[in-house]
């Protein structure tokens, strides 16, 4: 193995135990010795994202792209850092071009960047379901769940989306999953409420914004809100003759 690939795997691993600046030092002394792939520019865009360098960071994933307009997992990478740099214009350039290409495949990608992209996809879907296209929501949030389909986040957030385009029985199904591998996760029982909540199960909907206030210490305030709402319910219906 050459010096300059020695220098990539060592900025490899640095960079999974999280030493984003001693990966870039390796890296940028590879670029050094005559390594210019596609994958050493992507890497320090992660560093430097990682870092919140994110103008730099842009800068290295558009040079990885140019090396490689294919390279999908730069081009995710790239839009992530454009939405964070508030340019949503460009971002939503580059999610074009990225879901009209090949699918990124999960089995090719190390854990901690399956972890990133899950959570990009996640932070795109964020952006589509504030803007009410809950179907390009419910698209990404799939492809951030192949990614990571145990991440009881992901989950709670996908139950969210089918809640908000009127899908409650599976996103019943969805969160039921998410409380399973996370029982005490305050964002699952919250939205198992809400969506039993409008399914019309009140008592049910009770349990779990109670579970809710419970695990948040009384700091969420949608599940006050909700279970206000139920509380002075159950007083009418006692009151009534």
């Amino acid at each position: 193995m050459s010096s300059e690939q020695n220098r990539v795997a060592n900025a490899r691993h640095l960079f999974e135990q999280g030493s984003y600046a001693e990966a870039l030092n390796e890296l940028r002394m590879a670029i050094g010795e005559g390594k210019e792939y596609p994958d050493v520019y992507n890497l320090m865009g992660l560093c430097n994202s990682m870092l919140s360098d994110y103008k730099v960071a842009v800068s290295y994933y558009q040079k990885a792209l140019e090396l490689n307009p294919a390279y999908e997992e730069a081009r995710l990478n790239l839009l992530i850092t454009l939405s964070d740099l508030g340019k949503y214009r460009e971002a939503e350039a580059e999610l074009t071009i990225m879901m009209a290409s090949t699918k990124i495949r999960p089995d090719e990608l190390s854990p901690a960047i399956k972890a990133r992209l899950a959570e990009g996809y996640r932070e795109l879907a964020a952006l589509d379901l504030e803007t009410g296209r809950i179907c390009q929501a419910e698209k990404l949030i799939n492809e951030a769940l192949a990614l990571a389909p145990m991440y009881a986040d992901l989950l709670v957030f996908h139950g969210k989306i089918l809640r908000r385009g009127g899908k409650l029985s599976e996103a019943e199904d969805v969160l039921e999953k998410a409380v399973a591998i996370n029982p005490g996760y305050q964002s699952c029982h919250l939205e198992l409420g809400l969506v039993h909540f409008q399914q019309g199960a009140y008592d049910t909907a009770k349990e779990h914004l109670q579970k809710a206030r419970e695990i948040s210490e009384g700091t969420s305030r949608e599940a006050e809100l909700y279970l206000s709402f139920l509380e002075t319910r159950d007083l009418v219906r006692r009151d009534k003759p």
